[in-house]
């Protein structure tokens, strides 16, 4: 069955033929790992950013965990597929489609993660429509942009970034299929299945979109086989990797900056869990530490995180195994779901990171500096937003223009890949789709900062540094 959805087709050929299904999806991962997006996730936010302490976790170290204990649950569900049938081929493939889709997973993230997506979506819904009346658009075309094009911005998200990362915006070549995965990895990563400008109810997995209007093409052309968006089996696995992962690694992050010792840590997650479920933390057998006076962060680590983290490795591998058939038409919800007890851990973990962590000084300065700052880049490309169009594609051309020497600049910093993009995607002379796609051009070249970066650009455009 799960067979089935590993055909390792490509938007385009490759020109090397002769691999197995194996060795293409180990170039999928190779063709990952290699890619410049990939390498940024370094110098982006988890928690903590511009952080000094090298023990604490970037995007990179959180995204390499995930993949980890993705390959463990892939695994372990291989092993139990082929005790129920020793002609069970896939496992090899099955391993490393989940890697591929849990290194991808935030690579759409912006500089200041979940901060700086809520910077780009507030600045669109406060800035859009006024900018299309500026430019003189009719009402019916203001209408046409707002509700088809508009929500791309305003329901911004990493997961639809990171899925227009990787299918067009990381141009290497002279072509315009970015890193031209296979479909395997590429359905596996779309953890939504709708786009903004749809209805949650529309999908079953439509908590957040998926991918954006500007890649409905793409996502058509993938599943034109199927003929309806739903989630790929292996989709499950990355979902339940990603959110084994966050809720652990965050609280470790804070004991190893000491913001939380770990007999705090030990007393919140208990007094929590039995305020908000009325139950004992039974999951997690913590009586041989609980009572010790001096509990140090190593015996916290790998009494309780490991052992957690262990546990709900195999409960999702076993939930997938039992549950193939209804994973398989799209149908499940989760391999953790609501009503489990594992679940309710989950949402312990994350209450506490949340009150322990997340609501510190240092952890809150940190995300409105990175909302301050994605929000004015914003403001600082607004005059490419208003500009008129044949102006704007001469400046993109790197003609000079009479009176538009700020423009011009705007222009020359902004990625030649993502121009080469937005050139591409022009298709005709329809005005709203242009600026949609320009629109999408400056938010692109912001999302794709490091904070490192973000800091530096933003620092130029205030006239604080000169270099």
């Amino acid at each position: 069955m799960l067979e089935n959805f590993l055909d390792p087709e490509r938007r385009k050929k490759t020109s090397v033929t002769g691999r197995s299904n194996l060795e293409e999806f180990y170039s999928d991962r190779s063709r990952i790992i290699y890619s410049k997006p990939f390498r940024r996730l370094q110098r982006k936010t988890q928690v903590f950013s511009w952080e000094d302490d090298t023990a604490v976790r970037s995007r990179l170290a959180h995204t390499l965990e995930v993949a980890d204990i993705g390959r463990l649950i892939a695994a372990k569900i291989s092993h139990e597929m082929k005790k129920r049938n020793p002609n069970f081929s896939c496992s090899e493939s099955i391993v490393t489609v989940v890697e591929n889709a849990c290194l991808l997973h935030d690579l759409g993230n912006p500089p200041f993660g979940h901060f700086g997506e809520a910077a780009i979506r507030d600045w669109f819904k406060k800035n859009c429509l006024e900018i299309l009346k500026e430019k003189c658009f009719s009402d019916d075309d203001r209408k046409r942009f707002e509700n088809k094009y508009l929500p791309d911005f305003t329901s911004f998200d990493g997961n639809p970034q990171g899925f227009r990362l990787v299918t067009g915006l990381c141009w290497d070549r002279e072509d315009h299929y970015g890193l031209n995965l296979t479909f395997p990895t590429l359905k596996a990563f779309l953890k939504y299945t709708r786009a903004p400008s749809e209805k949650e109810e529309t999908a079953i997995h439509g908590k957040k979109p998926g991918y954006f209007e500007s890649e409905r093409s793409v996502i058509e052309e993938i599943y034109q086989k199927e003929g309806k968006i739903k989630r790929h089996p292996l989709a499950y696995i990355m979902e339940a990797a990603d959110d084994i992962a966050y809720c652990t690694s965050d609280i470790c992050d804070g004991l190893e900056k000491k913001i939380i010792t770990p007999s705090e840590c030990l007393k919140n997650l208990i007094d929590t869990y039995q305020k908000k479920f009325n139950n004992d933390f039974s999951l997690i057998n913590i009586d041989n530490i609980k009572n010790k006076p001096f509990l140090n962060k190593s015996d916290f680590i790998y009494t309780v995180i490991v052992h957690f983290t262990r546990k709900m490795i195999y409960f999702a591998a076993k939930n997938f195994v039992e549950n193939i058939k209804s994973i398989i038409n799209g149908q499940f919800k989760s391999l953790i779901p609501d009503d489990s007890e594992e679940y309710q851990v989950l949402e312990t973990f994350k209450e506490v990171t949340r009150k322990s962590i997340y609501k510190t000084e240092e952890v809150e300065k940190i995300e409105l500096s990175g909302y301050a700052l994605v929000y004015k880049m914003l403001d600082y490309n607004k005059p490419l937003l208003l500009c008129e169009v044949d102006v704007f594609y001469k400046l993109l051309e790197g003609e000079r223009v009479s009176k538009r020497e700020l423009e011009r600049r705007l222009v020359d910093i902004l990625p030649s890949r993502y121009k080469k993009y937005y050139q591409h995607q022009i298709k005709n002379d329809d005005r709203i789709e242009e600026i949609f796609h320009r629109f999408h051009l400056i938010v692109d070249s912001i999302a794709g900062m490091t904070d490192d970066h973000a800091l530096e650009i933003g620092n130029a455009y205030r006239g604080i540094e000169f270099r």
